[in-house]
C-alpha cells in the first residue's frame, strides 16, 4: 500500500491529520455532502473513481447514524513532484 497522508480542509485551512515529512503522497479533502439514503450512489462512486483515478481523485461513500450517504471527494498529492 502506498504511504498516504491524510489531509483535511475545513473552512479552506488545510491541516494533515498526520504530520510526517517521509509521507510520498498526501490526500487532501476537497469537499463532501450528505444525501437521503439511495441504492444507486455506490455505483455512481465507484463510476467516478474508475474514471478519474488518473486525475489524481478519489471518491469516498460512508453511511452515518442517520442512515444518510456522505459522499467524499479527495485529491491525491504527490509530494515527490517539484514545481516548476
Amino acid at each position: 500500500m502506498d504511504n498516504l497522508e491524510r489531509v483535511n480542509c475545513a473552512d479552506k485551512n488545510c491541516e494533515p491529520v498526520k504530520a510526517d515529512t517521509s509521507e510520498e503522497r498526501a490526500i487532501i479533502e476537497i469537499a463532501s455532502q450528505s444525501f437521503g439514503s439511495n441504492d444507486g450512489l455506490h455505483r455512481v462512486v465507484t463510476f467516478l473513481n474508475k474514471s478519474l483515478k488518473g486525475r489524481g481523485l478519489i471518491f469516498g461513500l460512508t453511511r452515518d447514524r442517520a442512515d444518510e450517504l456522505r459522499i467524499t471527494v479527495y485529491e491525491v498529492i504527490d509530494n515527490n513532484v517539484q514545481a516548476q
